[in-house]
C-alpha cells in the first residue's frame, strides 16, 4: 500500500504545502522526515511532491524551493545523462534504476550521490508516484581519488626509481619488480616473477636470508649486505633494506624489498683492503731493509770515521792543509751518512698502528722541544708564543718529532738580520669523522718559493745546498708521514723574505 496520498487536483498554498502532500500518519512522517538518507516523493509527471530533511541538507535547498518543481530540473540534471534516465522513468518506459549520479548543489557544487529510484503502484497495481533515495557518497568518491592518486604517484615513484624494488611473498616468491631491480640482475620482469628470491642470490649468501626473515619477524625490518647473481653470471653486490607488510589480521602478508647496488663502493673497499695489506708488506720490507742497511752500513761507516780521527790525531802535525781539509771531508760525510741512516730508519719506523696512542698534552711537547732546541742553539736569538694548544690523542714520541722538525727548520732557514719570531696557534673544528685540531706553525724566516709547496714534503727534495744548510732531505717527509698517521694532512704557504707557515690537521680522538 501506497503510502502516499494521490495529489490534490487544487493546488495549495505554499504555506500549507507539505501538510497535505503526506498523509496524517505521523509515525510515517516521522519516519520520512528522520531518516538519514535523501528522500523524494515525485508525482508522476515529474514534479516533487514531498523531500526529507537530509536530502534539503544535501542538496542546499529548502523545501519550499524543492516541492512543486521538475526533479530533473531542481536536482540540476538538465542536459546530463541522468536526466534521460529520469526522463525515462517519468514516461513509465522503466519501472526504476540504481547508478551513481552527479548532482548540482544550490551553491554549484558537485554532489557524488548513489541514487535508487522506483515506480510505486497503489493496491491495484495502478502507478502512484515515484521513490527517489539518494546518497550522498562525494567523502567516499574522494577518498578514492585520494587513493587513486596515491597509488599512481607510489606507482610512479615504484617504477622511475633509481633504486630497485621487489615484492616477495612470505615464502620467497617474486611477486613484483620494477625496471630498475630488472636491469640490476639483468633478468625481464617475466622471468623474474617465475622464480624465488632465493634463486638470485650468491650460494655464499643464502645463509643470510633465514637470519633476515627472524629479524623481519621480530621488528618488521632488517638491513643486509648481499650479492646477487645477475643473468650473465656476473656478481653483485647490493644493500639490501627489507620490510614486512602485515594483513589486516596482523599476519605476515609480503616482504618489500629495497635494493641498492653498492657493488662499485664493495669493489673500491676491496681494493683499498687490498692495497693496505701490499702497502703493510711494502713497509715491513722497507723497515728490515733500512734495519739491515742501517746495521751493515753502521760498522763500516764507524771503521772510517775512527781510522779518519786517527789520521788526523797521529799524522795531522805532519799532513799539509789540503791533506787535513779531505780528512774533514772524509769525517764529515760519515757524520751526514750516519744522520741520514737513522733519519731514514725513523722515517720507516713510522706505520700505521694506532695502538701506542694516548692522551698527550701538545702544550707540554711543544715546550719541551723548545727548550731543548734552544739549548741547542744558544746563541740564537729566538722567542716562541703560543695559544692555548690541546690535549689529543696520538703517539707522543712521533708528535715530539713532528715539533722537533718544523721548530727545528724555523731555527735552521732564519733570518740573520732579525731576532727569530715563532708562533703556534690551533683552532678546533668538525669533521664527519670526529673533532680535529688545525695547527699552524708561523716564523719570519727567509720563506721559499712556493711553486716548491709540495715538493718540500718530498723525501731528499731540499731547497738548499749542504753548504748553505745542513740536512738530509727526510725531516719534512717524516713530518708528513706522521700527520697522515694521525689521520690528518700537511700543507706550507710561504712569501720568499717574509717567512713560512706550516699548516696541518690532527683528530682529537685515535683514528678507527
Amino acid at each position: 500500500m501506497s503510502p502516499i496520498s494521490a495529489p490534490s487536483k487544487r493546488k495549495p498554498s505554499r504555506k500549507r504545502r507539505t501538510n497535505k502532500h503526506v498523509k496524517a500518519d505521523p509515525s510515517y512522517r516521522h519516519v520520512f522526515d528522520s531518516a538519514v538518507i535523501g528522500l523524494a516523493i515525485v508525482d508522476l509527471d515529474g514534479t516533487v511532491r514531498a523531500v526529507n530533511k537530509a536530502l534539503c541538507e544535501m542538496f542546499g535547498y529548502s523545501s519550499d524551493e524543492l516541492v512543486g518543481r521538475s526533479f530533473p530540473v531542481a536536482m540540476g540534471l538538465e542536459g546530463s545523462p541522468a536526466a534521460k534516465i529520469h526522463l525515462q522513468l517519468i514516461a513509465q518506459e522503466i519501472d526504476g534504476f540504481r547508478t551513481e549520479i552527479e548532482y548540482v548543489r544550490k551553491d554549484g557544487v558537485i554532489v557524488h550521490a548513489l541514487s535508487t529510484a522506483s515506480l510505486e503502484r497503489d493496491s491495484a497495481g495502478r502507478p502512484t508516484h515515484f521513490l527517489s533515495q539518494i546518497v550522498d557518497i562525494t567523502s567516499l568518491r574522494r577518498a578514492e581519488e585520494a587513493l587513486r592518486k596515491s597509488e599512481q604517484r607510489l606507482r610512479l615513484a615504484f617504477e622511475s626509481t633509481a633504486i630497485g624494488f621487489a615484492v616477495a611473498s612470505t615464502d620467497g616468491r617474486i611477486t613484483e619488480v620494477n625496471r630498475s631491480f630488472c636491469e640490476m640482475v639483468g633478468y625481464t620482469e617475466a622471468e623474474l616473477l617465475n622464480m624465488r628470491y632465493a634463486d638470485i642470490t650468491h650460494a655464499e649468501d643464502l645463509a643470510l636470508i633465514e637470519p633476515a626473515l627472524e629479524r623481519l619477524h621480530a621488528v618488521g625490518t632488517a638491513l643486509q649486505e648481499k650479492r646477487f647473481i645477475r643473468k650473465d653470471g656476473l656478481r653483485i653486490w647490493a644493500s639490501v633494506g627489507l620490510g614486512l607488510a602485515r594483513d589486516g589480521t596482523g599476519q605476515p602478508a609480503y616482504v618489500l624489498a629495497q635494493i641498492t647496488d653498492i657493488t662499485a663502493r664493495k669493489e673500491a673497499e676491496e681494493s683499498a683492503a687490498r692495497r693496505a695489506i701490499e702497502l703493510e708488506q711494502s713497509n715491513s720490507d722497507l723497515r728490515q731493509f733500512v734495519y739491515l742497511a742501517s746495521h751493515d752500513l753502521q760498522q763500516p761507516l764507524r771503521g772510517v770515521a775512527s781510522y779518519g780521527r786517527l789520521l788526523s790525531d797521529r799524522y795531522g802535525d805532519a799532513l799539509d792543509a789540503r791533506a787535513a781539509r779531505w780528512i774533514s771531508y772524509i769525517t764529515e760525510g760519515v757524520d751526514r751518512m750516519q744522520r741520514l741512516i737513522d733519519d731514514l730508519f725513523t722515517l720507516a719506523g713510522v706505520g700505521t698502528d694506532v695502538k701506542g696512542f694516548q692522551p698527550l698534552s701538545v702544550d707540554a711537547t711543544v715546550q719541551l722541544c723548545w727548550d731543548t732546541l734552544v739549548v741547542a742553539n744558544a746563541t740564537v736569538d729566538a722567542n716562541l708564543t703560543t695559544t692555548a694548544l690541546p690535549v689529543i690523542e696520538g703517539d707522543a714520541q712521533q708528535i715530539e718529532l713532528l715539533f722537533q722538525n718544523l721548530l727545528g727548520n724555523a731555527i735552521k732557514y732564519r733570518r740573520r738580520d732579525i731576532p727569530l719570531e715563532v708562533s703556534i696557534a690551533a683552532e678546533r673544528s668538525a669533521s664527519p669523522l670526529g673533532p680535529i685540531w688545525e695547527f699552524a706553525v708561523r716564523d719570519n724566516g727567509i720563506g721559499f718559493d712556493t711553486a716548491y709547496r709540495d715538493q718540500i714534503f718530498e723525501i731528499f727534495r731540499r731547497l738548499h745546498s749542504g753548504a748553505e744548510y745542513e740536512g738530509t732531505g727526510i725531516g719534512l717527509a717524516l713530518c708528513r708521514k706522521i700527520v697522515e698517521r694521525h689521520g690528518g694532512r700537511i700543507w706550507a704557504d710561504s712569501t720568499v723574505g717574509k717567512g713560512s707557515t706550516f699548516t696541518f690537521s690532527l683528530n682529537e680522538h685515535r683514528p678507527n
